[in-house]
């Protein structure tokens, strides 16, 4: 019925996607996360100062991008990948101190080296996505 406004709310949500919008803010709430618990392991805010904080972000922001590949494919997965550059950008420029505000357009540069792992783990888990539901379709499970 195109009087009645929930049809409308609908269509709107159905337009936007809301499922994308959370995968985002997931995302930028991962770099963050990533970022504080580097800092936290190696003692150091820069995650390019130890390798113990570099590995600890690159762990979470890998499995969680796997794990979205498989779930919700490659695109989305890429799109968590996007949100996790905000995430870890923000967190530098809202946690560090006035070093690391004035050295921002570096980071935003050397974080992209922290997001090559997770780009490759949501590819293969789309992979893995698409070769499950593949299987599934050629067992005859249709």
């Amino acid at each position: 019925n195109a009087r009645n406004p929930r049809s409308k709310l609908r269509g709107i949500q159905r337009r936007i996607n809301m499922k994308k919008i959370q995968i985002f803010f997931t995302g930028i709430a991962l770099g963050m996360l990533s970022w504080g618990a580097a800092h936290v392991a190696s003692g150091k805010f820069e995650l390019f100062d130890s390798d113990t904080g570099f590995w600890v972000a690159e762990v979470i922001l890998v499995i969680a991008t796997l794990l979205a590949g498989i779930k919700f494919g490659v695109g989305k997965s890429l799109l968590l990948v996007f949100g996790e550059y905000l995430g870890l950008n923000t967190y530098v420029y809202l946690f560090g101190g006035a070093e690391a505000r004035s050295w921002i357009l570096l980071s935003l540069f050397t974080t992209l080296m922290l997001l090559v792992y997770p780009a490759l783990a949501g590819l293969i888990g789309g992979a893995i996505r698409y070769l499950r539901a593949k299987k599934h379709i050629s067992s005859g499970a249709f």
